[in-house]
């Protein structure tokens, strides 16, 4: 059997003095509380019918399409950015291997210069 003794550590950590305080926070987020709180339940409730919108769109995509074009700005953009991301190998994208992992995303959105959408639309144009 092993015991831990924490007296003497007490002294050197005041970690025990938050227990309440990370407490009383956690549960105001579980309890809606506060606002702007809806992403902490949403891995559990979610409209599952959407889900499976976005995932038959998402296959008929990937059997039409060679390159997607995403149009926007800030929130808009960025949203969709992060989430290919973090779900793809970072370097990836750079591999000769390209072709092979589907659809390549484009982000438009960043500049709107005159020169740059031409340029989008030449490389979409040529690899289609």
């Amino acid at each position: 059997m092993i015991k831990v003794n924490f007296e003497k550590a007490e002294e050197y950590s005041n970690v025990h003095k938050y227990y309440d305080e990370a407490k009383s926070h956690i549960n105001k987020l579980l309890d809606n509380s506060i606002d702007m709180t809806g992403w902490v339940k949403h891995p559990y409730e979610y409209d599952k019918n959407e889900f499976e919108n976005i995932k038959k769109v998402a296959d008929e995509i990937k059997q039409n399409a060679e390159v997607l074009v995403s149009i926007g700005i800030g929130g808009s953009y960025l949203g969709a950015k992060a989430a290919i991301d973090f779900l793809s190998n970072y370097y990836e994208h750079r591999s000769e291997q390209k072709n092979k992992r589907g659809v390549e995303v484009i982000f438009v959105g960043n500049g709107l210069s005159e020169k740059y959408l031409r340029e989008t639309m030449e490389y979409v144009k040529n690899n289609k």
